[in-house]
């Protein structure tokens, strides 16, 4: 599956060929802008990177304080995209590195860059994942809505308190800081067996 940085620039190239086929006036270039190739371009890149990020990264009017902050430290503490351009997780990678014993909630927005595709790997290299897509949000779905989205992620915690994302059996064991130690691929199975992937 594509990586969520290759779909984003695959987005912006897609927004940039739709505003391509529109003259300067009808993409809202400023009028004081030298009408040249160079300068469309340049025009276009930028509304197609807004348009990008106003769909699929945060829908909002405007970006939170905390968001801006978080995106002026990128490069010093946060290292943002560089970090992970090279990464590349696969459902083999994941199945054999994961814990089997640990369930994982495999969420993102309706809108988000973060494609379907890109969830496949988790999903099928987790046995006790779980999918959940927060409707009509994009990739900050916990700045957007964030009713919905304590709402999915408690809804998940719940269930693995239960013991519904275990096979019926608790994730947190009461009263010990740590798991117990548990047959991996049968638990695993079982889990699979009875209640699939969400």
């Amino acid at each position: 599956p594509m990586l969520a940085l290759e779909t984003a620039g695959g987005l912006i190239d897609f927004y940039a060929n739709d505003l391509k086929k529109l003259s300067p006036d009808e993409v809202g270039m400023p009028p004081d802008w030298p009408r040249t190739d160079e300068f469309f371009d340049q025009w276009i890149l930028q509304e197609s990177n807004v348009k990008f990020l106003k769909t699929h990264n945060l829908r909002m009017e405007e970006q939170p304080d905390a968001l801006s902050n978080a995106y002026s430290k990128q490069g010093t503490v946060w290292r943002g995209a560089k970090t992970i351009a090279g990464y590349n997780i696969t459902q083999q990678r994941l199945a054999k590195e994961w814990p089997q014993h640990i369930p994982a909630l495999i969420m993102r927005g309706e809108h988000d860059f973060v494609t379907p595709d890109n969830k496949s790997p988790f999903i099928e290299g987790i046995p006790l994942s779980e999918y959940a897509e927060a409707k009509d949000l994009s990739h900050q779905a916990h700045l957007e809505n964030t009713p919905m989205y304590v709402a999915i992620v408690d809804g998940y915690l719940r269930r693995v308190e239960s013991g519904a994302v275990m096979g019926g059996k608790s994730a947190i064991p009461k009263n010990s800081p740590n798991p117990k130690k548990k047959d991996d691929k049968k638990e695993a199975e079982s889990a699979k067996k009875g209640f699939g992937f969400g």
